[in-house]
This record gives C-alpha cells, sequence and structure tokens, in this order.
C-alpha cells in the first residue's frame, strides 16, 4: 500500500479505524478527518466501497446460504492482499 498522508491522516490511519467509523464510534472530529481523507484518497475510497460491498455481501450470503461463505472468505482475502 502506498501510505499517503491526506486530510491529517495516513492511509494506514484509515485502515485502524475505518471499523470504528463505520460503526460510528468515533468522535466528530475524528469521523471529519477519516471522511475527508476518504473523499480525497482514490486507493482508501476504493477500498471502502470494496469493503462495504463485502460486507453487505456477507449478510447476504448468511441469510441465503451458508455454503456461500468458502468464496465470501477468499473474497475478503483477496482484498485484504491488495491494501
Amino acid at each position: 500500500m502506498n501510505d499517503r498522508q491526506i486530510a491529517g491522516l495516513w492511509c494506514s490511519d484509515i485502515l485502524e479505524s475505518f471499523g470504528e467509523y463505520l460503526e460510528e464510534n468515533i468522535s466528530e472530529v475524528q469521523r471529519v478527518a477519516v471522511a475527508g481523507h476518504l473523499a480525497n484518497c482514490e486507493t482508501c475510497s476504493l477500498f471502502k466501497e470494496g469493503f462495504l460491498e463485502l460486507l453487505t455481501r456477507a449478510r447476504n450470503t448468511v441469510r441465503n446460504d451458508n455454503r456461500k461463505s468458502d468464496a465470501l472468505v477468499l473474497q475478503v482475502e483477496k482484498l485484504i492482499e491488495e491494501i
């Protein structure tokens, strides 16, 4: 990953706080900084989109068919490797 500082945060900071950001478990100041970074960093923005898509697919997989979970795990591993 090409770690860049945008809006006062490094890409690695985004990865560390992303779950808390999604759960809205960070301060307003942190939320604004993360949102600013995501708005201006194509790499982290693409990670966010991919991560949210995987979460949606995971929820649907669990609801619909547990046999698809192996494929989902492989997709998550691939996304993580691309970081």
